[in-house]
């Protein structure tokens, strides 16, 4: 049997099973071999019996759950974030930093929906709450500095890291030489010819 006497047989045969009223089908092979179907007798046509062994199925009906309100269903709960501050190392000193460092933390899992970091110098803000794992600290001058890093929650929880003590070292304006630069030359008037 051809491709498309199978899609006419599928066609037809769809059509007949969702039709509620049962009309007569017909087939023949034409004169090139090919099998027709049609609802009008044909010379030569077979009535087909489509009623016949013709099965049906009903549904059983399933209670659904009752739906709960999205703030009445159990939400896992959230692994509390474990971070840690990576740069600067504790006790490390750093030298020539001007008045400005990039600091850095590791949290995982990663920050839950409106969680946020809050970076302290010292004990006191500097910025504003962040998304982000990197923060630029300004005015981070000569001396020892303490470096601490929360994360706040939308709830008010307030986590804090372990603070992390470090070492700032300037280079001193009062110094007189430079530390690096070419060597410092006394003039001392004009050269003179050396006689041969």
């Amino acid at each position: 049997m051809g491709m498309s006497r199978w899609i006419s047989l599928a066609i037809l045969l769809g059509l007949a099973l969702t039709n509620p009223v049962r009309a007569a089908v017909y087939t023949w092979v034409g004169p090139h071999g090919v099998r027709h179907y049609s609802d009008v007798p044909h010379p030569g046509a077979v009535r087909l019996s489509l009623g016949a062994g013709l099965s049906t199925y009903t549904a059983k009906t399933v209670a659904m759950p009752a739906l709960q309100p999205q703030a009445a269903r159990a939400r896992p709960k959230a692994a509390t974030p474990q971070f840690s501050i990576l740069s600067p190392t504790p006790d490390q000193s750093l030298f020539n930093i001007g008045d400005v460092l990039t600091v850095s933390v590791e949290v995982a899992p990663p920050l839950g929906p409106g969680d946020r970091f809050l970076y302290l110098l010292d004990g006191s803000p500097s910025g504003g709450a962040t998304r982000l794992t990197e923060h630029v600290l300004h005015h981070v001058y000569r001396g020892t500095h303490r470096l601490t890093v929360e994360i706040l929650s939308p709830t008010n929880r307030v986590l804090e890291s372990r603070s992390v003590t470090f070492f700032v070292h300037q280079h001193s304006i009062l110094a007189k030489q430079p530390l690096l630069g070419p060597p410092q030359i006394k003039n001392t008037g004009p050269i003179k010819a050396i006689p041969h």
